[in-house]
């Protein structure tokens, strides 16, 4: 796709067409013509669409994929975030897409070099998700010890020993001391010993 359609003659095909393009590019390792093609059509589309329409949603979904496999976390960081946020906006938000893209946004963060924004967004993502599900769900069991992981890797270790003795008391409680997650819970914790 050379120039991306105007608003008066885009159709819901641009996107399918956009998005086989920037396959064949990303096949190619042409990150940045990929991630162009994709971001000509998500303006057009979320105007003529709506910016949580699904269509649009995939689309955008693949930019942001697109942006962090080419190492532009930061860019990739705020279309997740975008996304999540465009979703939040609807009458009957899917949350399981907005935790997501949240979690993807804080993987960007962790890989551009900022683990405390990473953090800082687990850490609200957590606190949302235990509002809906609840405390022995094996989603935040995992998010707990991903945020447990990364605050031992900024270097929090009182917090990260907190959060992970927490964690470990649980698991050993739902699934017993010789469980792979928590014996994976209990090994983090002695090397911070």
């Amino acid at each position: 796709m050379r120039n991306a359609p105007a608003d008066d003659d885009f159709s819901r095909s641009d996107i399918g067409r956009a998005r086989r393009e920037a396959m064949s590019l990303v096949r190619e390792s042409r990150y940045g013509d990929a991630a162009g093609v994709l971001a000509e059509v998500a303006v057009p589309a979320s105007r003529n669409l709506g910016a949580a329409d699904p269509d649009v949603i995939g689309l955008r979904g693949q930019l942001a994929d697109v942006l962090f496999a080419s190492q532009d976390h930061r860019q990739a960081a705020r279309e997740f975030r975008q996304i999540a946020d465009d979703l939040l906006l609807e009458p009957e938000p899917d949350h399981e897409q907005i935790s997501q893209c949240r979690l993807q946004e804080a993987t960007c963060h962790v890989h551009a070099g900022d683990p405390e924004l990473a953090l800082h967004i687990m850490r609200e993502l957590l606190a949302d998700e235990m509002s809906r599900f609840p405390e022995d769900d094996a989603r935040l069991l995992e998010l707990r010890r991903q945020i447990g992981e990364l605050e031992v890797g900024v270097g929090d270790v009182d917090k990260a020993r907190v959060t992970l003795t927490d964690l470990r008391n649980d698991l050993t409680r739902l699934y017993g001391p010789d469980h792979g997650a928590t014996i994976r819970v209990s090994e983090l914790l002695a090397s911070l010993s």
